[in-house]
Parts: structure tokens; sequence; C-alpha cells
């Protein structure tokens, strides 16, 4: 059975875009398993500033420094699902994804603006 809900079912034509996927640990709304899983379907490599989590990288995505200009996601630790645009859980969380975007969005290259709340 497929489901059409099911980002999956998308990502190959979607890997020819440009991509910046925020994911938040944990994640209440989306399971982060399924983020996993679509975050190797589409290739991403994970942009981390924080110099242990690149060393280490011991799951099956490769972990990069920042800047990374191609399709990757970044690793929130801070905040919820709704941090992007609410700062109730955390306010550094949503400050660190605003500023992830806008560099985003004006340079093509994802960073990491504030490593306390990214893994």
């Amino acid at each position: 059975m497929i489901d059409d809900g099911d980002p999956l079912n998308y990502a190959t034509a979607a890997a020819a875009k440009s991509i910046f996927l925020m994911k938040t640990t944990p994640d209440g709304v989306v399971p982060n398993a399924q983020t996993d899983n679509l975050s190797l379907a589409l290739g991403l490599k994970q942009v981390s500033g924080n110099a242990a989590t690149v060393t280490a990288n011991v799951w099956p995505l490769t972990v990069v420094a920042p800047p990374l200009v191609t399709n990757g996601f970044v690793n929130y630790t801070a905040g919820s699902h709704s941090s992007f645009l609410s700062p109730a859980d955390s306010l550094a969380a949503t400050t660190a994804m605003q500023t992830d975007a806008v560099t985003y969005l004006v340079s093509g290259a994802i960073t990491t603006s504030n490593t306390a709340v990214t893994e």
C-alpha cells in the first residue's frame, strides 16, 4: 500500500531540488525515525557545528562541518516541532532556526548559528 501523505513517496523527485531540512530532537509531531528515513532517501548530509558530532559520525548519514552548499539538514536539540515559528519552547532554538533559514535563502549555504541548540 502506498500512502500519498508519506514524504518518502516524493524523495526521488525532491532530491533534485535544493533542500534544507530542519529536524528537532525530540519531535512530538513527526517521529525522528521518519525524518531520518527521509533524510537517507534524499541523500542529505547532517550539518553540525559541534566538532565532536562531526568527528564521531557514527550513524548512516554523513556529518559535515558548516557551511554546506548542497542539500542537508541541521538537528536542533532544543525547542519543538513548531519552534521555527514559536519561541514558546526555546527562544534560542527559534532564533537559530530563523537565522539559519535566512542564511540559507540568501547564500545557499547551510550553517549552524548556535551550536548550543544543535547537534
